[in-house]
């Protein structure tokens, strides 16, 4: 017996169906799939059925069940702005608060997509407003910013959200506010609070606005020193949080610290590669588990025991995307190691993300933007959780030894449904020597014209 006819009456939605599963395999009511790891109450969120919903709480159903995401079934209610099933699950004690393995809680993403409703809801169930997310700091705040969701960010500001507090870029809220109205809204509070005070309107006038803004946010790790005052809330991991779109927004590999277990980042040959390659959230598993050199890693790759999808997942890096693009990375530049001017001549290229195109070199569609070419938007989010996050990169697989397949579709990242997954299939296949085409184009263009990479190339 397994929970199979559970999560299946939960798809549908089918009350009788499911009320005859559980009573007989009631050990399935909390257990999850073997797939994509969804508790039965999550696929019943997901497929938007609140009936069904209400009937797996009273049963008896854990409302903060968290999937292989890390994401709950109120991250996915909120997500998809079910209002109703968020009164639900937010009555059964489901936590606003639970951070997924990027980081992201359900108020990030109400406010990423501009939910007015689902914000109020939220906050009115304690929804911490300066929680950030891993690795880039993110707050809800932040997203509402720079997204120009105006209203969202009114009711952020008027729940003691924090205008001034720096993500891993350095930048705050009102930096990243894309019109003047939101810089506005955004500058009006003169007092701002860390994230952990409790309650800032008590404590106005014991708070001095010059210490607040020089606190440090650059944390890296969960071991990471303090910073003299409080923990500024990021007991970081690590988790996997998505790669920033383009390098000029990435952090700066100066603000990170020492780790505790002794290691300059500075000076740090393999963290600065995988900064170079967008990787840098897989350091410290990498470290902690003793893969610590980057040459040795290299000339690993080479030998009869090379790095595998198995021994990464193993050691703790659980999003398909990262682990996929680190092996063909560390098997690229170890085949450059070994021969050094041949295949340099035939891997090494520049690509620039510069939005002024040079001739004959057009600019790659975001991922988003691709899906929602296909008619499936649906599942950027699929793919952005499981660590397929660029669109370039995406295309670069294809052409390695770790193509994305129908498997990975399916098993990885998520998405059931067959014909999606033909679809999504084919057309990567059809595209992926695109890429090949568009970089060539752009080495020809340098050439051609005595060119040098700009700060936005990408040498790869």
């Amino acid at each position: 017996m397994n929970s199979d006819e559970i999560q299946k009456a939960c798809r549908l939605g089918d009350i009788p169906s499911l009320s005859e599963a559980l009573d007989k395999y009631p050990e399935g009511l909390n257990e999850l799939d073997s797939k994509l790891g969804w508790a039965p109450l999550y696929r019943a969120v997901i497929c938007g059925h609140l009936e069904a919903t209400e009937f797996l709480l009273k049963r008896g159903a854990k409302p903060n069940i968290q999937n292989r995401l890390g994401e709950t079934p109120l991250h996915q209610a909120a997500d998809n702005n079910l209002l109703e099933i968020v009164k639900l699950l937010l009555e059964y004690k489901a936590d606003p608060n639970i951070q997924q393995n990027d980081g992201d809680t359900p108020l990030h993403l109400a406010s990423f997509k501009g939910h007015i409703n689902m914000t109020k809801l939220l906050i009115k169930h304690e929804a911490n407003p300066n929680i950030p997310n891993f690795v880039f700091g993110k707050t809800p705040l932040h997203y509402a910013s720079e997204k120009g969701h105006i209203q969202v960010a009114e009711i952020l500001i008027n729940s003691d959200a924090s205008a001034l507090l720096k993500d891993r870029g350095g930048k705050n809220a009102i930096e990243l506010a894309t019109s003047e109205e939101m810089k506005k809204i955004l500058s009006e509070p003169i007092f701002d609070l860390s994230p952990h005070t409790p309650n800032r309107k008590d404590d106005k006038e014991n708070i001095s606005f010059s210490n607040f803004v020089d606190q440090e946010t650059e944390h890296v790790g969960s071991d990471s020193e303090d910073s003299g005052s409080e923990d500024l809330s990021i007991k970081e991991s690590m988790l996997e949080p998505e790669c920033e779109k383009t390098i000029a927004k990435r952090p700066s590999t100066n603000t990170y610290r020492t780790f505790s277990f002794g290691i300059d980042l500075s000076k740090n040959s393999l963290f600065q590669w995988l900064c170079s390659k967008k990787l840098e959230q897989t350091f410290e598993f990498l470290v902690k588990n003793g893969f610590d050199d980057l040459e040795i890693l290299l000339d690993q790759m080479q030998s009869e025991m090379p790095l595998t999808v198995d021994i990464l997942t193993t050691i703790g890096i659980s999003k398909p995307g990262y682990r996929y693009r680190l092996l063909a990375l560390l098997e690229e530049d170890s085949m450059k190691k070994q021969t050094p001017s041949s295949a340099h001549e035939k891997t090494t290229n520049a690509w620039c993300i510069n939005p002024i195109s040079a001739p004959g070199v057009h600019l790659l569609p975001t991922l988003q933007e691709w899906l929602e070419s296909l008619g499936m938007s649906e599942h950027y989010r699929d793919f952005y959780n499981s660590g397929f996050d660029n669109f370039e990169q995406i295309l670069l697989l294809m052409n390695s030894n770790y193509p994305i397949t129908e498997y990975v579709l399916e098993h990885e990242i998520g998405i059931e449904k067959l014909g999606h997954r033909q679809r999504i299939l084919a057309k990567l296949k059809e595209e992926s020597g695109s890429i090949k085409r568009l970089r060539t184009n752009f080495m020809n263009f340098e050439r051609e014209n005595n060119g040098t990479a700009c700060e936005f190339c990408e040498v790869m």
